[in-house]
């Protein structure tokens, strides 16, 4: 068992609510914790770039570090600001010891969590050896580079979800972001049992949260100024199904992982959003001067 969560802001511009979204945002990695100490980790999404840190440290740690201060820093500009991802982890398959086996998960150009346990993940990494390169050993890093994959040969983001659904086997709740478009929050699951994942929406102020459980959510977030569960003016259960996020206009698009509707591609792309990591390495071509965390 895992913990996802995450905050969504589509336009209003403030110094308070950037402030009332860092406090939250350290709340929902406190609150979290219960769900997994072995490691945690956070993706921020600016108009610009997406920057992950992660590390294997349990949550209420990970937030007093200056890797975390440095990668939420971008959140204090609201007009920028997009969307935080965050993670806490219990290991299952995979030591946390080995980074790149935390979340969020870094598949090419899709960065994601998963709350759940993929069983088939060894055959489909055999499947797919001519076009998937495994990198780390948890069974999480099949969702998003299948997803990663189908998306890179002409899929819509939905699309590619639908199709990772069909060839997965095990439970799942995720969330995740394409960094050449960043427009969209993706999450879906299907789980039914073991995960209720909910997304919480605050009209009046142009901003969502959602995490593994109501109660997460609830904990986090009672004492927040801007996002109180109280001024929620719609709250979406995400089970068997999942929402395609527009983190511009806050539409939200809903769809069920096992139908045959083809939706038309509406993708927003952009050549200036970096994926960033903070070891010195290139990913996929891409600067990485963000991401930070020993091994």
């Amino acid at each position: 068992m895992c913990g996802i969560f995450g905050l969504i802001n589509y336009g209003t511009d403030s110094c308070d609510k950037a402030s009332a979204f860092r406090k939250a945002t350290n709340h929902l990695f406190k609150i979290s914790e219960q769900r997994g100490k072995d490691a945690s980790g956070i993706c921020v999404l600016t108009e610009k770039k997406a920057s992950v840190y992660k590390d294997a440290f349990k949550g209420s740690k990970l937030v007093r570090t200056a890797g975390y201060s440095d990668v939420v820093k971008d959140m204090s500009y609201t007009r920028n600001f997009r969307a935080m991802i965050g993670h806490t982890r219990m290991k299952t398959k995979g030591t946390q010891r080995l980074n790149i086996n935390n979340h969020p998960i870094i598949a090419n150009k899709v960065i994601g969590v998963h709350n759940g346990m993929i069983n088939n993940d060894d055959r489909l990494f055999h499947e797919y050896s001519d076009s998937i390169n495994r990198l780390g050993q948890v069974d999480s890093e099949i969702i998003f580079r299948l997803i990663d994959h189908h998306i890179s040969i002409g899929k819509t983001i939905i699309e590619a979800v639908k199709l990772a659904h069909k060839e997965m086997t095990g439970s799942y709740a995720c969330a995740f972001i394409h960094t050449d478009m960043p427009r969209y929050l993706t999450l879906f699951s299907n789980a039914v049992s073991f995960s209720n994942a909910v997304l919480y929406i605050y009209k009046n102020v142009r901003s969502m949260a959602f995490a593994s459980s109501k109660y997460i959510l609830n904990e986090s977030l009672a004492h927040s100024k801007w996002l109180n569960p109280a001024h929620t003016t719609k709250s979406i259960d995400l089970m068997m199904g999942g929402v395609r996020i527009d983190l511009e206009t806050g539409k939200i698009l809903k769809f069920k992982l096992d139908d045959q509707y083809k939706l038309k591609h509406t993708g927003y792309q952009s050549p200036d959003c970096n994926l960033c990591d903070s070891g010195s390495e290139m990913i996929s071509g891409i600067c990485s001067n963000c991401i930070m965390g020993g091994y």
